[in-house]
Order: structure tokens, then C-alpha cells, then sequence
């Protein structure tokens, strides 16, 4: 652990500020053994330069000291950074001294001579208190830059993607979604709609409710044929497949909705359709067409056929039927 503890203090940037030379050499020499980063100054001016240019992680100082006192160069810190960490070293036992430090929310205060393992303990605490801090903060960054790439994703997607709270609150929305609605932003969409399956439209078939798309989710279907049918902006039709997904955050049940346009596919489905019937309501009208010569022609040629006897004629006559027979079998 008191390796552990000297590695996290070695990283931080430490400030020293003492007028007293003799005390500050012993000081300094006593720093030098548990810190790398060490900034030493002789007064409070120059402490608060010092701290301006370097911004340490730690500051150690006296505070009775000339040209500016430790306590005024900790008040201009604190305005700089009021969360900077301040380790107070004075011989003098003043309860008035006492109360402008508390005053000044310090909480670590030595008196002299100072003993270096209690300046250790102070100071590896201080570390300790700092690393974590960061630790949260590069957290905290990490979080924030995986939540931006995510929203880029998002947003590059052509799809409309909701996440939604049980009671199908909209809690956050992708580009697509203001792109395709009538609204500039979810706060605007919320004071005119309470859910978006106000814009489905009623039909047999199709999803009509955010109950309908949480069914989806609980089954985990992610049939393509899950198929809305939405008023855009323009009060256009446009036809979506809808993919569910529940997942919990906060511990409270939350839904990944993907909208993806259809249109486009269904609009061509209908038409191959549709063509499909046109082609058979043609091969049937020609069949019948057809069928009725066809039949005239084979039974002609049968007639022949059986007339003409054992000659050339009555070969052509074979082939007549037994082609207009092939071809009758091709339309039925």
C-alpha cells in the first residue's frame, strides 16, 4: 500500500513556499524524497506566480511570510482554483490563525517542526484523493466522448431510432426523426404529442400503438413483416418496418425503437404484383384464344389424317396434329 501510495504521489506536481531558509532546505530535502515535481518558493508572491505558471497538484506553504502572507496568496488560489489542495505549515499555535484557515475551507494544517511522517500520511492522503478524482474524471471524459460517438452513429443513420420509457416517453431521438416529424427538438414534440403513434395510421395489419411495438420487443421479433404506415411532415404516407428492443437503464425498463422506410420496397412489391396479375389475366384471355383454333386445327387434321390413306399427305396431316397437340399442352 506505501508503494502504492508513493507511486500516486511521485505523478502529482508539488508547490512549496517557505521564507524561512533553514526551514525550507530541510523541507525541501525531506520533499525531494517522496516527490519528483517539486516547485520551491519564498514568499507568497512568488508562491502565486509560481502557481499561475506551473498549477500544481499540491500546495505546501508558510503563512506568515513577507511581501504576501501565506493565507492572502491561498485566498487568490482558491479564486484561480477553488478546489486546489492546501497543506498549511506555521509555528505559531493562534486560534485566530486557526479560524482564517477554516475560513479559507483548508483542512490540513502542520505545525513546526514538522515531522516527516505525518507530512507523508497528509500529503500520500492528498494523492490518494487526487488520483481518484481523476480516475472519475477520465471516466467521466470516456462516458462522454462514447456517448457522442454513439450519437454520431445515430445520427448518420438513415432510420429513425428512438429510445423510449415504458410509458413511450420519447427520452432521446436520432437526426431522422426531426427530419421526417414536424418538430425542431423532443421538448417541442412533447408539447403537442404525448407518443408517436398519434401519426400511425389505423389499418388491419399494421402496428397502431407503442403497446403493439413493446409486444415486438418482448417477443424479440424482429419479423420484417412488424409494418406501420406514418404521416410525415408533408402528410405523406410513408410505409415503415419496426424493430424492437427492451433494455434497462436506471433499472427502469427503457425501448430501442428502429423505424426503417419501406416505401419504396412495398411500392414495388404491389407493382411486381400487380404485373402478376395482368400477366395472368393475359395468358388466360390468350389461352382461350388460342385454344378454340387449336383445337379446330387438330381435329381437322385427325380428320384428314384418317381420309387420306397410306400416302404423303397423310404424314403432313400427323405432323399438323401432333404440333398443334405440343402446343396445346404448352398453354394448359
Amino acid at each position: 500500500m506505501e508503494n502504492q501510495n508513493k507511486n500516486q504521489l511521485k505523478s502529482l506536481k508539488l508547490l512549496y513556499v517557505e521564507d524561512d531558509e533553514k526551514t525550507r532546505q530541510i523541507l525541501e530535502e525531506l520533499l525531494l524524497r517522496i516527490t519528483d515535481n517539486l516547485i520551491v518558493r519564498t514568499n507568497g508572491e512568488e508562491g502565486l506566480e509560481a502557481y499561475k505558471e506551473h498549477m500544481p497538484d499540491i500546495v505546501i506553504s508558510d503563512i506568515r511570510m513577507p511581501i504576501m502572507n501565506g493565507l492572502d496568496m491561498v485566498k487568490k488560489i482558491k479564486e484561480i482554483n477553488k478546489n486546489a489542495a492546501i497543506v498549511f505549515i506555521s509555528a505559531f499555535k493562534d486560534p485566530a490563525l486557526v479560524v482564517k484557515v477554516v475560513e479559507l475551507d483548508v483542512k490540513r494544517f502542520l505545525f513546526k517542526p514538522v515531522r516527516l511522517k505525518e507530512l507523508k500520511e497528509i500529503l500520500f492522503s492528498i494523492a490518494k484523493d487526487i488520483n481518484a478524482q481523476r480516475e472519475i474524471v477520465q471516466k467521466e471524459i470516456e462516458i462522454e466522448q462514447e456517448k457522442k460517438l454513439t450519437e454520431k452513429i445515430l445520427n448518420t443513420q438513415n432510420s429513425i431510432v428512438l429510445l423510449t420509457t415504458k410509458n413511450d416517453e420519447i427520452v432521446k431521438a436520432n437526426n431522422r426523426f426531426f427530419e421526417f416529424f414536424p418538430f425542431d427538438s423532443l421538448d417541442d414534440f412533447k408539447k403537442k404529442h404525448g407518443c408517436i403513434c398519434k401519426f400511425f395510421i389505423k389499418e388491419d395489419g399494421l402496428i397502431k400503438s407503442h403497446q403493439d411495438i413493446q409486444k415486438i420487443a418482448e417477443a424479440g421479433d424482429k419479423n420484417q413483416k412488424n409494418r406501420a404506415k406514418i404521416y410525415d411532415k408533408n402528410k405523406n404516407i410513408v410505409i415503415f418496418s419496426i424493430a424492437a428492443e427492451k433494455i434497462m437503464l436506471d433499472s427502469k425498463e427503457h425501448f430501442v425503437i428502429t423505424l426503417n422506410d419501406i416505401t419504396t420496397e412495398e411500392i414495388a412489391i404491389e407493382k411486381a404484383k400487380e404485373l402478376d396479375k395482368i400477366k395472368s389475366e393475359f395468358f388466360t384471355n390468350m389461352s382461350h384464344e388460342i385454344r378454340t383454333p387449336l383445337n379446330g386445327i387438330i381435329g381437322f387434321a385427325d380428320l384428314l389424317e384418317e381420309n387420306l390413306g397410306q400416302n404423303e399427305l397423310k404424314n403432313y396431316a400427323h405432323i399438323i396434329s401432333s404440333s398443334a397437340k405440343n402446343l396445346l399442352s404448352i398453354i394448359n
